[in-house]
């Protein structure tokens, strides 16, 4: 009897596999399908570097989610990914990533830091998806994986819907591979007069919420979607080194919040 409990045990398990892996193929079908066809290359790119702290640095007390990172790590390891929002083209040391690793470093013991930003360009969520950009972010095994989700890319060219489901997939690959990874997810630069892409954006708060992920509602650093100084900020609907600078502000003051 204990035999063919056993047996039946392996076969059960082996079907739960089997079944779990025709669902996710299913799903990530279903999705493209339901999406525009693109055929445009994917460009990866990533930057990193290696922060050093100046004699004036590390006087203020660390807190919040980073005084967490720096009990859990003494090296602590960032990766920002999503588009190219998040990196500055004339000038990527003043992107907003670097900003914020710079900014940390008045923080005590906050030297051992280094930041990795993975750009997924102008691509969608579904060519994201089906691209090899998630295996760079494990591979960088980042203790803190600043997560920006391609909506703004996906704004006018796919269904939110599709845009969460994609997110939600790309998500199952990202915490399977990286359990111990605090993961932060965070919308792109707002953008003047931003109609529909503001639903877009509470669509992703609310699933955020809804999965219990970190949320950085950065947006609340810049003016307001409807008011005019913020085409200060914004060019051709990218931030700007001003828009970046504000971004990164925001994010310190987020990492840093008790």
């Amino acid at each position: 009897m204990k035999l063919f409990l056993y047996a039946g045990s392996i076969v059960l398990s082996i079907a739960i596999i089997i079944f779990g892996n025709f669902y996710y193929k299913g799903k990530l079908a279903s999705i493209a399908e339901e999406s525009a066809a693109y055929s445009a290359t994917i460009v990866k790119a990533d930057t990193e570097i290696s922060s050093e702290t100046s004699d004036e640095d590390g006087d203020k007390e660390a807190t919040g989610l980073l005084k967490d990172l720096m009990n859990d790590h003494e090296h602590v390891k960032i990766t920002v990914f999503g588009s190219n929002s998040n990196i500055l083209d004339d000038n990527s040391d003043r992107s907003w990533p670097y900003l914020v690793e710079t900014q940390l470093q008045s923080y005590q013991d906050a030297s051992e830091i280094t930041t990795v930003v993975i750009d997924g360009e102008r691509s969608t969520s579904i060519e994201i998806l089906n691209s090899e950009y998630h295996n760079e972010v494990i591979d960088s095994d980042p203790d803190l994986l600043l997560f920006e989700p391609f909506i703004l890319n996906d704004n006018g060219n796919i269904r939110i819907e599709d845009s969460i489901d994609a997110l939600d997939l790309m998500l199952q690959r990202l915490t399977s591979s990286l359990p111990e990874t605090t993961i932060v997810l965070l919308p792109a630069n707002p953008l003047p007069g931003a109609g529909f892409y503001l639903s877009q954006i509470e669509a992703l708060e609310t699933y955020a919420k809804e999965h219990d992920y970190l949320y950085a509602d950065h947006w609340t650093g810049w003016p307001s979607t409807d008011d005019s100084s913020l085409e200060d900020y914004i060019e051709n609907a990218r931030p700007n080194e001003d828009g970046h600078q504000l971004w990164a502000d925001s994010m310190v003051e987020f990492l840093t919040a008790e």
